[in-house]
């Protein structure tokens, strides 16, 4: 291979940083389709997809089912919170123990809640998108009683003043959730 040819290696390392601007998966596997000239060109190269993960989303929902799965996730997510504030005190309160949790959840639901979402702009069923406007609401009732519980905050101010140890994104999470609760009015002092 001639010094201004790129490697197998280097063209991956390619793909994959084109694969992350435009917010692609990063799971492939190339495969090389004979020889390779001193000039490059990508078309010369199989690309074969590995399967996903996870399963396709399912987007043959009725309103029924949308308010259904709303209600499920956030009667979830209420009983998360709930437990959390049950069974850990502010002084034993950790990143791990609480906010961690806190995350998790909403990494396993948000991608539902997107697709709920969804309808209301792409389903050509108007009760469909009118229950997904609704199902909006739920949501941002929800986050806004989130935002006001007082034992949340409680405890999410005690990992924020323990000052742990954390990577730039677990810090970069824990101040958001803080500065939201602070931005709706807890932690100000009565007077």
């Amino acid at each position: 291979m001639s010094s201004g040819t790129p490697s197998l290696e280097a063209l991956q390392g390619r793909l994959q940083e084109e694969r992350q601007w435009r917010g692609l998966p990063l799971r492939y596997k190339v495969v090389n389709k004979g020889f390779m000239s001193t000039k490059v060109d990508v078309q010369e190269w199989e690309w074969e997809w590995e399967d996903p993960p996870q399963t396709p989303l399912n987007f043959n929902h009725t309103p029924a089912s949308v308010l259904a799965g709303i209600r499920s996730i956030l009667e979830h997510t209420r009983k998360l919170q709930d437990e959390i504030v049950a069974s850990i005190h502010p002084e034993d309160a950790t990143f791990n123990n609480v906010i961690l949790p806190l995350a998790n959840d909403d990494n396993h639901t948000i991608a539902l809640k997107k697709l709920f979402k969804f309808f209301s702009s792409m389903s050509t069923s108007e009760e469909l998108c009118n229950t997904s406007n609704s199902s909006e609401a739920l949501i941002g009732g929800f986050n806004s009683q989130f935002l006001m519980r007082e034992d949340l905050f409680q405890l999410v101010d005690a990992v924020v003043r323990r000052k742990e140890k954390l990577d730039p994104e677990s810090l970069f999470y824990l101040d958001r959730i803080h500065q939201a609760f602070l931005d709706n009015g807890l932690g100000i002092d009565e007077g």
